[in-house]
């Protein structure tokens, strides 16, 4: 999900073709340290934990609500 890299090799070792999905809202990070720290790199950092981080925890604390209900009727 990310706007750079080479793709995913889902299918290695049989096949070498790599696959990307076909919506791309990860932006690349910046690799050097110097443009880690600049507006682009924030801007980055914002985008991710937007795009996620904020999802993956929603999606953990509603397991755990979940969970909690379901151990509850017991």
């Amino acid at each position: 999900c990310t706007t750079g890299g080479l793709g995913v090799a889902f299918f290695w070792p049989i096949s070498n073709d790599r696959y990307f999905f076909p919506w791309r809202f990860i932006k690349v990070f910046p690799i050097s340290i110097k443009r880690f720290f600049t507006g682009r790199g924030l801007e980055i950092i914002i985008n991710e934990i937007i795009s996620v981080w904020l999802p993956l925890s929603a999606a953990c604390y509603l397991v755990k609500f979940v969970k909690k209900i379901l151990s509850a009727e017991k």
